[in-house]
């Protein structure tokens, strides 16, 4: 019990350490921002936008309408209230129990990660100061929010904190955000709308009804429960409200404008920067116009799609068209590149040659299947890939181990929580952004090194001054055999495998499908391609989650659409060739390969008919030489007789025959070759024998160590009175 108390009377007495720590350090430090009236209110702020040449392509004007407070509903103020800031009517600005409890938990994790901002303090962070979260910053925030609440009522606070938030999709403000993703006024918002859009908030590129339809509604049912809690709602108003059907305004998203609401989401990612407060400032981007203007009049696609290119360098966002925004989704088996073969192939395990068997397999409760419930057999890794085969990447997984594609996969910045083997085929359990998915496949571009996709190249504000610039920093994935490996099989896709819609393509191509769906039908189909230059990838899908028609998987219009992007970016000028890193070529033995799965390298007396050229990292490359066309030999040897007939059978090795000798009185006479079996009839009396010799016809023919049967005696039987009466009823061996 005493020792329990002695930890109890620590906690204590630390937590009213912190306490006065934290509150000693917000009074004592001065602070270098003065509360600005005219920055709580939107104004005209441009933002210029200029494309890869510096020319300009759009002027963002953050002029909003703003609603007075009497237009606010009760519901929409209670729900920011109850999923922000419950006590907001309470706190004069900041809540210090919040704080308290988020420095405790700061202290442990040694960061900032808990801001326990109230709704005044989030009006002074977006209107006055930057997303950086550090100790300065939040101790100015908090002696500009008392400040802020000496001077304003709470509706007046609440009023212009409405107004001025962030919603995404170049949303400022509660009206734009209306009128963006519902298509109505603020007083006709219906109470499951206010909960959908105090729910954006909180990651409003991610958490938007456009982004994500399904994470924004978990979250709305998150507000409404907080409101019923707080009973700022009844248990009626509850249940209308999270069983009503969100009818998303789908009118404002088209290709065209895709680009520039990119921007600004990553703007508002930017931790050093606020979208809020840049004002008169110049973003500069990778946009190319052309291709911009190319992939948004594409026709015939009757869903959702998204259509980006990259630049394989910089990791720029040259085009961009989408009609539902920046949306997360599970990625079908584009992931079998990035999550299994490239790390199996990486850590040593596998090589494109390795044989897997493509048949019926169960892991446990989990049993994947084909497109098609057919199984190919005995196939190599690169088959297998290009065909996008889908037990074998789980055989695959399942030895390189789960952890260690995961561990591959965050390098590269593609989340995934699923810790089953159906990773393998896309099921990450987590929403993957196309600009993330593509810049994974710039790894095998780069040869092995990942660097972040970005809209945006710098920012520059009115008077020159560099505000930001890209971050260009790289890590290293993949070894560059990896890579070259990976380029070399995922090339032959658009020949021979899942992409073989774009076999007119003359220039290296390096093309990835997938589809993914349940029992009921597909919901994704993509389509990613790589050259030396630049990455593109397409979604094809319907933002709602309904089905797609079941004729439409990635190696159809996604695919298609993809080589239409390309060959429009390359009709002037095809992109450079791939080039190898850090590989070898050996000869292979084919016959022995074919026959039994094993890679040896060719003897020099291998018959190149015999042979492949096949492509390994120096560091995982065949060092036997196989013996099939230098040793042949033969097994197994055995001799049946049946009257005057005698069988000889022998097992030869993989590219052997037998040369079939018979021994008689002393002679040896020739009698001809067999690939295992030989009958010879006897016509004469003696004591026979049989040599084989084992041979094979390689560049030179080779002859291997002579095989001797056992000798059987053909005799006449002889009756008692010493008469020949026919040959004996048994045959013996000596």
């Amino acid at each position: 019990m005493k020792s329990i108390f002695k930890i109890l009377l620590t906690f204590f007495l630390g937590l009213i350490l912190v306490s006065f720590l934290t509150l000693g350090i917000i009074f004592i430090t001065p602070s270098k921002i003065e509360l600005d009236p005219k920055k709580l209110i939107t104004t005209s702020d441009f933002i210029s936008f200029y494309d890869r040449d510096n020319n300009l392509i759009a002027v963002s004007d953050s002029l909003k309408m703003n609603e007075k407070e009497t237009c606010f509903s009760d519901n929409l103020i209670n729900a920011f209230v109850a999923i922000e800031d419950k006590n907001f009517f309470k706190h004069k600005g900041v809540d210090f129990k919040r704080i308290i409890k988020a420095s405790l938990v700061n202290l442990k994790n040694r960061s900032f990660s808990q801001g326990a901002s109230t709704i005044s303090q989030q009006l002074i962070k977006n209107t006055h100061l930057t997303n950086e979260k550090t100790l300065s910053r939040k101790i100015t925030e908090i002696k500009l929010t008392r400040q802020l609440e000496k001077l304003y009522t709470k509706q007046e606070i609440l009023s212009m904190y409405l107004n001025t938030i962030y919603f995404g999709e170049n949303c400022f403000g509660i009206t734009s955000a209306a009128k963006r993703f519902f298509d109505k006024s603020v007083s006709e918002l219906t109470l499951s709308e206010c909960a959908s859009l105090a729910a954006t908030i909180s990651a409003p590129s991610k958490l938007n009804p456009c982004a994500n339809i399904q994470a924004n509604i978990n979250r709305r049912n998150l507000v409404l429960k907080r409101m019923l809690e707080l009973k700022l709602i009844n248990e009626a108003q509850y249940n209308t409200a999270i069983n009503e059907k969100l009818t998303v305004n789908s009118s404002a998203n088209t290709p065209y404008n895709a680009y520039l609401n990119a921007c600004f989401n990553e703007l508002n990612n930017i931790e050093k920067l606020s979208p809020y407060t840049l004002k008169n400032c110049k973003v500069l981007t990778y946009y190319n116009p052309a291709l911009q203007e190319y992939i948004c009049d594409i026709d015939n696609i009757n869903y959702d799609y998204q259509n980006i290119v990259l630049d394989n360098e910089s990791l720029g966002v040259t085009a961009y068209a989408s009609t539902c925004g920046e949306i997360g989704r599970e990625i079908a088996s584009t992931a079998k590149p990035i999550a299994v073969y490239a790390p199996a192939i990486d850590k040593n395990i596998i090589t494109p040659y390795t044989i897997i068997k493509d048949e019926e397999t169960s892991f446990g409760d989990y049993k994947p299947t084909n497109f098609g419930d057919k199984f190919y057999g005995n196939v190599s890794v690169e088959t297998a890939l290009i065909k996008s085969l889908n037990v074998p990447a789980v055989k695959v997984l399942d030895y390189l181990g789960i952890d260690t594609a995961i561990t591959y996969l965050n390098k590269m910045n593609i989340p995934c929580k699923n810790k089953g083997l159906s990773l393998a085929l896309g099921n990450l359990a987590s929403s993957v952004y196309l600009k993330d998915l593509a810049a994974s496949y710039t790894t095998f571009a780069n040869y092995g090194i990942y660097k972040k996709p970005h809209f945006i190249k710098q920012i520059i504000d009115n008077n020159n001054n560099i505000l930001y610039n890209a971050d260009f920093s790289e890590t290293t994935v993949f070894k560059s055999s990896t890579a070259t490996l990976i380029n070399d099989m995922l090339k032959k896709t658009k020949n021979s495998g899942t992409a073989k819609k774009l076999s007119y393509i003359d220039f290296d191509l390096a093309v990835k499908t997938g589809t993914g769906g349940t029992k009921a039908g597909n919901t994704d189909c993509y389509s990613v391609g790589y050259t030396t230059q630049n990455t593109f990838a397409v979604w094809i899908g319907n933002a709602s989650g309904r089905l797609l028609d079941n004729t439409q998987t990635g190696s159809n219009l996604p695919t298609t659409i993809l080589g239409k992007t390309a060959t429009y970016l390359y009709k002037d000028n095809n992109p450079l060739p791939f080039e190898d890193y850090q590989v070898t070529t050996k000869t292979i033995d084919k016959l022995y390969y074919e026959n039994t799965g094993e890679i040896l390298l060719a003897s020099p007396n291998t018959p190149k008919k015999y042979t492949f050229m096949g492509k390994f990292a120096i560091d995982n490359t065949p060092g036997i030489e196989s013996t099939i066309f230098t040793q042949p030999k033969i097994s197994d040897l055995n001799v049946q007789i049946s009257d005057n007939l005698v069988t000889i059978t022998f097992v030869p090795s993989i590219g052997a025959k037998g040369q079939i000798y018979r021994i008689l009185g002393g002679q040896k006479t020739y009698l001809g070759e067999s690939d295992g079996k030989f009958v010879d009839k006897l016509l004469n009396y003696g004591v026979y024998e049989y040599a084989i010799i084992p041979y094979c016809d390689g560049i030179e023919r080779v002859l291997g160590r002579e095989h001797i049967t056992a000798k059987l005696n053909y005799e006449q039987k002889r009756a008692p009175d010493g008469k020949t009466d026919g040959p004996p009823d048994k045959w013996w061996f000596d």
